[in-house]
């Protein structure tokens, strides 16, 4: 989960003139990067083999 010091921070990393979707875009960016740390620490990830296969059977 993402913290608000986290989205503190984002929006002080801002140009001084932003929009209200690249702070969007920022938000769920940081969001998506701490689910994939979440998932990788709980071991839900794909082995090479394993996304090989799925992309396989996706690009046919």
């Amino acid at each position: 989960m993402i913290t608000k010091e986290k989205l503190i921070q984002a929006i002080k990393d801002m140009p001084e003139n932003f929009s209200i979707e690249d702070i969007i875009e920022e938000f769920v960016l940081l969001s998506k990067i701490e689910e994939g740390i979440a998932d990788v620490e709980s071991g839900r990830v794909f082995s090479e083999k394993q996304v090989a296969e799925k992309m396989e059977k996706w690009l046919k």
